[in-house]
């Protein structure tokens, strides 16, 4: 089955598979803030715009269950991990709302 992907959520994708191939442990986008990642515990900029909340939210509806996603959307916090895959899987999601947005 294929999944449509606007171009946004093949850019979360893509900064998956950039963030791997730097050895970084973390990648944190959305909000306001451009990406940054964390390697070697520093944590640093992504020279790139930020992802905007629509395409945060079509990234996680594609690794969240329907279950989290409901728990992100009621209490603000999810945990999941996805498989191994082509966009740069086996990797753990931390999704949180911030308390104004």
């Amino acid at each position: 089955m294929a999944v449509s992907m606007t171009l946004q959520g093949i850019r979360a994708h893509e900064l998956i598979r950039w963030a791997r191939a730097r050895a970084a442990t973390d990648l944190h986008f959305g909000g306001i803030e451009a990406p940054a990642i964390r390697v070697d515990g520093r944590l640093m900029p992504v020279d790139a715009p930020a992802l905007d909340e629509a395409s945060v939210r079509e990234f996680l509806t594609g690794i969240l269950t329907t279950p989290q996603l409901a728990r992100l959307d009621i209490a603000g916090t999810a945990d999941a991990a996805a498989p191994g895959s082509a966009d740069g899987g086996p990797y753990r999601v931390h999704a949180y709302r911030y308390a104004d947005g």
